[in-house]
């Protein structure tokens, strides 16, 4: 039989074990990803492998590419490549490529959205189509034929994405030639449980322009938003669809477009309680500025970062904190707010100047 001090020896050598275990989960560090741009190509690293050039754990990128996770998996869209990769992050923290979901070339694959482990939309603006496929066997699952939406051709150029209550909202710019075609903003709304139905929807306030000027997001209590980066003042702003609605919401337009503030907004955060964080395009500048913006009450407040060239991107949020990805005159990286505080870092909390600039940050 064994004996009583014997079997607390065993026991605690068995928690020992099992805290031990746990201990070996994912490091922090390697749980946060930054992508940044070179002069031809993007870099992936994890906070533990930021400035080690291509690894297991820092593969060499198309440029600029559009990136969402779940999970443990990471997928990467390369419109370059016309492809979606998808890879997977082990316990040690390597990265291996795990699947590719091949587009037809030229497709013009523009925003990538991830609804669960088993259903991502791809809109693809050069071919008017919105495809559906499998996150996790990665294979196409259909598409969605949009061309009778084009206005001067059989094309009407899908770009960002929203989901929410079984509705796709799709933003198109109606380009013809390589230039936009002078249009009211419009969003297609797809009934994905109603056989993919399509409303159009359309606004002649707002006029859109393309991914890097504009932002689409559902509020808590389920109001879709568009922002309009449109060339023409009066139409630069907002536009809503409210709750369980199919038409622009007739008494909402928030305009930011007044001469000498903002030419136009660029990497939108929706970070609750109808407060946007955006990147602001300074009128007279080729500089960008930080901004909250208050949907609500149509308000729109200067954050005290540096200034910005236009080739860096991305918001991310961890916790109360915000992370901008800034390339000022003095460093690149990812500079912290926090929002309960207002404080706003003059020195990039996570340097990538020897990567390059700062495209994104997330986590998985």
């Amino acid at each position: 039989m064994l004996s009583l001090n014997y079997m607390k020896k065993s026991l605690f050598l068995l928690i020992l074990i099992t805290s031990c275990i746990k201990n070996k989960d994912v490091n922090k560090e390697d749980k946060f990803f930054i992508v940044t741009n070179g002069a031809a190509k993007s870099h992936f690293s994890t906070l533990n492998t930021l400035n080690h050039f291509p690894t297991s754990r820092n593969p060499e990128l198309a440029l600029s590419p559009i990136v969402r996770s779940i999970g443990e998996d990471l997928f990467i869209l390369e419109p370059d490549n016309d492809s979606i990769k998808k890879y997977h992050r082990f316990p040690n923290g390597d990265i291996t490529e795990r699947g590719v979901l091949r587009l037809v070339p030229a497709t013009g694959a523009s925003d990538m959205i991830i609804v669960s482990d088993r259903l991502g939309y791809s809109s693809l603006k050069g071919s008017a189509k919105i495809m559906a496929w499998d996150p996790s066997t990665m294979a196409g699952q259909g598409t969605v034929d949009i061309s009778s939406f084009g206005i001067s051709d059989a094309d009407p150029d899908a770009t960002l994405m929203a989901f929410s209550n079984g509705k796709l909202f799709v933003v198109c710019n109606q380009r013809y030639s390589g230039k936009t075609v002078p249009s009211p903003a419009q969003v297609l709304i797809i009934d994905t449980k109603n056989g993919n139905a399509v409303t159009s929807v359309t606004d002649d306030r707002g006029a859109y322009t393309d991914n890097t000027t504009s932002a689409v997001f559902f509020t808590e209590n389920g109001d879709f938003y568009l922002y309009c980066g449109a060339d023409k003042p009066e139409q630069n702003g907002f536009l809503r669809i409210k709750n369980g609605q199919s038409s622009f919401d007739v008494d909402y337009f928030f305009g930011i477009g007044a001469p000498g503030t903002i030419d136009h907004l660029s990497c939108s955060y929706y970070a609750g309680s109808n407060i946007l964080f955006s990147m602001g395009a300074l009128t007279g500048s080729q500089q960008f500025g930080a901004f909250s913006i208050n949907l609500i009450d149509k308000k729109v407040t200067k954050i005290d970062l540096p200034a910005s060239t236009g080739y860096a991107g991305n918001i991310f949020r961890d916790g109360n904190n915000l992370y901008f990805g800034l390339s000022t005159s003095n460093a690149k990286g990812f500079y912290e707010y926090e929002m309960t505080s207002g404080k706003a870092g003059i020195a990039p909390k996570i340097n990538t100047t020897n990567m390059g600039d700062p495209w994104l940050m997330g986590a998985f």
